[in-house]
């Protein structure tokens, strides 16, 4: 008797479940337009009573989303500070490096994860920041040949590590952002 009940039960619910799944409505057919003046794609799709606008992001100028010069801008700034920190690293400087760093700012050495300020970064020990591997890279890098990605600039060798990031801070600040090993 307990058996023709779970069975019954179990078709029950699979009963139940093919219903649900028979009342399915068309798939949303999307209109398509392309903008004459930006060559975007605009894709409109309705959905129950509403309009979802998608725009076609293959083709933006950039991975930042940003209008072109202030992409340019910004790519500016980047290589400038790369430039002045190839020159602080070369001296093994850390006071100077450290007006170079966006802070909060992630530091991959043993016990440190992040440092805020430029007095914190300052008291690291300059041999376990500024490895030999880490300052070849940096002295090497053809800023001119580097590609800007959503983080900023990877300066980095061959194998991707050691490498620091050059990006914007959360203040708004233009400077390495990470030191990895």
């Amino acid at each position: 008797m307990i058996k023709r009940k779970m069975i019954l039960a179990l078709m029950l619910m699979c009963s139940v479940g093919v219903v649900g799944c028979g009342n399915r409505q068309d798939p949303v057919q999307p209109e398509t337009e392309t903008q004459a003046e930006t060559g975007t794609e605009v894709r409109t799709e309705k959905e129950a009573g509403t309009e979802y606008v998608i725009e076609d992001a293959s083709e933006q100028t950039t991975e930042f989303y940003l209008p072109k010069e202030e992409t340019d801008k910004l790519e500016e700034q980047y290589r400038e500070v790369l430039t002045q920190i190839k020159t602080a690293v070369a001296d093994r400087n850390m006071g100077e490096l450290a007006q170079y760093v966006a802070y909060p700012c992630y530091v991959g050495i043993p016990d440190v994860i992040a440092v805020r300020s430029e007095e914190e970064f300052e008291a690291l020990d300059v041999d376990q920041v500024l490895t030999e591997e880490l300052v070849d890279v940096i002295e090497n890098t053809d800023i001119d040949s580097l590609e800007l990605y959503d983080a900023g600039y990877v300066v980095s060798g061959e194998s991707g590590k050691p490498n620091i990031t050059i990006g914007t801070g959360e203040d708004g600040k233009v400077g390495i952002t990470g030191f990895n090993y």
